[in-house]
């Protein structure tokens, strides 16, 4: 059995495994925690720790560092990476179409199958690869197509109504980009980003940093 892997580790492993897919797409064989950890701005004592959490054993060489496709593909495993997850956008302004649009989001592990939008002039005339519906059609396409992700990007006076239809529908994590804390039921994983506040949090760190360089 997999141990429990607090979240902070579960982020960077995920960061993680993207490096190592960048790293065998360029034919390295090894990468040691040091170098990990240099690019992802931690300390190689964090990468370790983080791989400790996996079940099987780390794939480390004290010579050469770990084997990036072994340890590639024990991430995957444990994080369940090699499971196929279907998804879902709601809301198809700019942000909600250039997700929908760009396959740089997404492999073939994970595929996004609907979209939907309450305007349904928008939703009879895009032009979209995907399916596109009607929102008040959330709650049975989710059934239906057994999706279990999605990517909430309603304006906010509507997101807990659509966060209510997914779940309704089966949805099992979602991805809110409004700036509304969402209710949902304790099975639910929702994560929150708020592109607002991150750059409200950038220009602070840049304003202080600046600041500091004139005393």
């Amino acid at each position: 059995m997999i141990k429990k892997i607090p979240l902070p580790a579960v982020s960077r492993l995920s960061a993680i495994y993207r490096l190592l897919c960048d790293l065998s797409a360029q034919g390295v064989e090894f990468v040691s925690s040091a170098a990990l950890g240099e690019m992802l701005g931690v300390g190689a004592h964090n990468i370790r720790k983080d791989v400790s959490y996996l079940l099987e054993t780390d794939g480390a060489s004290a010579k050469n560092g770990y084997d990036v496709e072994r340890l590639k593909g024990q991430i995957s495993r444990a994080l369940g990476f090699d499971t196929e997850f279907k998804a879902c956008v709601v809301g198809l302004g700019k942000l909600g179409l250039a997700i929908l649009r760009n396959e740089l989001f997404f492999n073939d592990k994970m595929r996004v199958v609907a979209g939907f939008d309450s305007n349904i002039n928008l939703v009879e005339t895009i032009k979209v690869d995907i399916d596109v519906y009607p929102s008040f059609d959330i709650t049975e396409t989710v059934k239906r197509l057994d999706v279990k992700l999605a990517i909430l990007t309603v304006p906010q006076q509507f997101a807990q109504e659509c966060a209510n239809r997914l779940v309704q529908g089966g949805i099992k994590g979602i991805v809110n980009f409004t700036s509304v804390v969402i209710k949902t039921e304790p099975f639910v994983k929702v994560r929150n980003v708020d592109l607002t506040s991150e750059l409200r949090i950038l220009s602070a760190l840049v304003s202080l940093d600046e600041n500091s360089n004139l005393t």
